[in-house]
């Protein structure tokens, strides 16, 4: 069986035959105006309106984050994810760092989700923790190339960083390695100036090394992540035209 996610009505490969698989991130208090102001609104069905426009629009996984300042999270998120399960389509990613949280949403959600995210940055106690709760509740995950040290810079440091998750993850908790999508993570490749060029090469180079590894030693999925400046949105969360 190949590794998928679902939701209550249909299952999405992880490995799509034509990459990539499409997540929706307009249901991101961060990434998206229209969502945080209707998520302080309160108006969990205007959020719902959203996430239904990302999946018509192409989204085959629905990013879904309430984690904002003054906000109740752990509220949000099981409101939200009781909703989505009901009225969404596509499976569910659940966007927070809190295990709390994360374990609230995976008893609700009734199809297999995918959890974003997990890193080192506190030298892997949360991520044991939330590795606990993939195995138990059979969830996929992200895993950020980020440790005690920050965000890992040079090539050999992001696969350093990843094979330690890799290692906890897989070694420690069972969990399937095809389960683990590594966001090598980026800047803009737009940037324009010579730091971000010169990370962005070793950035490749990281890419390409992982990927061997992966061949090699089947350690799981990897993903980049090369987010751009969010345009703004219209009232049913697409990309507002322009002139």
């Amino acid at each position: 069986m190949k590794p998928s996610l679902s939701s209550l009505y249909q299952a999405v490969e992880l490995r799509q035959q034509i990459p990539p698989l499409i997540v929706g991130e307009r249901t991101n208090a961060n990434g998206s105006k229209l969502f945080r102001e209707r998520l302080l609104e309160d108006d969990y069905q205007g959020c719902l309106q959203i996430g239904l426009a990302q999946e018509a629009n192409g989204a085959q996984v629905l990013d879904l984050c309430a984690a904002y300042a003054g906000r109740d999270e752990l509220r949000d998120m099981t409101e939200l994810v009781t909703l989505f399960a009901r009225s969404v389509k596509i499976p569910l990613m659940i966007d927070s760092t809190t295990p709390e949280v994360v374990e609230a949403c995976l008893k609700l959600y009734p199809g297999r989700c995918i959890v974003n995210s997990v890193n080192l940055e506190d030298g892997g106690r949360t991520l044991r923790r939330v590795c606990a709760l993939l195995k138990r509740y059979g969830a996929a995950t992200v895993a950020l190339t980020i440790s005690e040290r920050g965000m890992a810079m040079s090539a050999e440091d992001k696969v350093a960083t990843a094979r330690r998750i890799y290692d906890i993850a897989v070694g420690e908790f069972g969990l399937r390695p095809a389960d683990l999508l590594f966001d090598a993570l980026t800047f803009t490749v737009g940037a324009g100036d010579a730091f971000s060029a010169a990370f962005l090469a070793s950035w490749l180079m990281g890419a390409t090394a992982a990927e061997a590894a992966q061949a090699g030693n089947r350690r799981g999925a990897w993903v980049a992540s090369q987010r751009g400046a969010v345009p703004e949105e219209d009232e049913r969360g697409r990309p507002a035209s322009r002139p």
